[in-house]
């Protein structure tokens, strides 16, 4: 895999995580070396294939995500925000800037006077 391949994976891993909070993701540790033995299933459930275009071509541990993010099935996930799920493609897919956090609150967290 050469180094815009690793880095497409890394992303993809960082807007799974942040995308589909709650759910774990693999150390950077172990997937830098599984990446550097040319491991095809790395932690996480990611399979690669450094021929692919997008280098991943499955997730077994979010196909939905995987459906939604690199197969752009804007159905795949009911409830999305299509703006969010807009810029996380964009951050994956496009190298774009990594979109924000969602305020916690977004009413506002002070109490009135």
């Amino acid at each position: 895999m050469d180094d815009a391949q690793k880095h497409f994976i890394v992303r993809y891993l960082i807007a799974r995580a942040r995308f589909r909070r709650g759910r774990g993701s693999p150390s950077l540790t172990d997937l830098e070396h599984e990446l550097a033995h040319g491991y095809e299933l790395l932690a996480g459930g990611i399979l690669v294939h450094p021929d692919a275009t997008p280098p991943i071509i499955a997730d077994d541990q979010d196909p939905d995500f995987f459906r939604v993010l690199i197969e752009s099935d804007d159905g795949g996930l009911p409830g999305t925000d299509p703006l969010e799920l807009a810029a996380w493609r964009g951050y994956v897919l496009n190298d774009g800037p990594v979109p924000p956090q969602p305020d916690p609150n977004p009413c506002g967290s002070g109490s009135s006077q």
